[in-house]
């Protein structure tokens, strides 16, 4: 008899002990991601404000740059896990250590992503077109960076030696916005979000939107070697959060013909851009990339962006876009 009353109360403190475990629930992935505050990661605001990375069991944790460049050294050295940055040099100069696990923002015609802006002298001492850049003085972030590649794409379109253009690398978005509005550079090239309350004020004018001009893969998503090896499930999961934020953003500003088209969201999209950049609405609204609504990653152009670099010594011969691109992961763009 005590013998059944023993199991009977092992058994209720058993289910009890279960019905705790399974109610509980389990302890969200810390995820340090890198990205700057501009429209392009719209994706990633989406994805925390409506807590689609929260729905994957990721708590994740931003880490704002001013510009790019250095958001792959900070995957390297372990102080962020992923980085959403722009494609440049010295992320394809660490070759294996680093693996491209997605991609985002696209430079497509009519849409607003990365822009050529002028000072108000230069404006009024004849640059006029892109032609006119042979002898002028430009602004990017850094040699290497998705600003330099840019510019070497838009000079050889309008038959401009690169060697005549005298490029000044100045660090950071700040530095650039002074230079331009100080008369210091004619030109700076840069995400259009940070540049658009200069131009709102009058101290510098917009000659034109990469996008008219270049069709490039501008951004991509990263992670080192070792986490896309070891973190399979994270990986799988930030990206499926992720995507999800990227559709939300695509169909809000995209039609099904891949042309700029307001869907009734987009409002609210534009509003929880602007709230998390840190701009009014309307300034978000002049500065609305292409976003890939599932990631996916344009491979050629990272070939050739890998190719152009090696043509100007910058990334190493050894670099290889198939080691770099972790298949894995990637969709790649048909």
């Amino acid at each position: 008899m005590f013998g059944g009353i023993g199991r009977n109360r092992i058994a209720i403190s058993l289910a009890v002990l279960l019905a705790v475990a399974v109610g509980k629930p389990a302890a969200a992935e810390d995820l340090k991601v890198g990205f700057i505050k501009i429209a392009s990661s719209g994706p990633t605001f989406i994805g925390l404000d409506k807590g689609y990375f929260a729905a994957e069991g990721i708590n994740l944790q931003p880490v704002y740059f001013e510009t790019g460049e250095p958001i792959a050294v900070a995957v390297t050295s372990g102080d962020i896990d992923i980085g959403i940055a722009g494609l440049t040099a010295g992320l394809y100069n660490l070759g294996r250590s680093v693996h491209l696990i997605g991609g985002y923002v696209r430079e497509v015609p009519n849409f607003q992503g990365w822009v050529f802006a002028i000072s108000n002298q230069a404006a009024e001492n004849g640059l006029k077109s892109y032609a006119d850049l042979s002898g002028r003085s430009v602004g990017i972030s850094q040699m290497g960076g998705v600003g330099h590649y840019v510019l070497a794409l838009i000079t050889a379109k309008y038959h401009v030696d690169l060697a005549k253009v005298r490029i000044v690398p100045l660090q950071s978005n700040s530095n650039m916005l002074s230079a331009l509005a100080g008369n210091q550079v004619d030109m700076m090239i840069s995400p259009g979000t940070p540049v658009m309350p200069l131009v709102q004020k009058g101290s510098a004018k917009v000659l034109g939107w990469a996008g008219d001009e270049l069709g490039i893969q501008i951004g991509g998503i990263f992670a080192t070697a070792k986490t896309a090896n070891d973190k399979s499930d994270t990986i799988k999961r930030f990206l499926k959060a992720f995507r999800r934020g990227a559709q939300e953003y695509h169909d809000a500003f995209t039609g099904p013909d891949e042309k700029p088209r307001d869907s009734a969201e987009a409002g609210d999209i534009v509003a929880l851009i602007a709230k998390d950049v840190g701009q009014s609405p309307d300034l978000i609204r002049r500065t609305i990339p292409y976003i890939d609504g599932q990631a996916r990653l344009d491979v050629g152009d990272v070939k050739r962006q890998i190719d152009w670099y090696k043509s100007q010594r910058m990334v190493k011969a050894d670099v290889n876009a198939d080691d770099l691109i972790d298949k894995r992961y990637v969709v790649p763009l048909q």
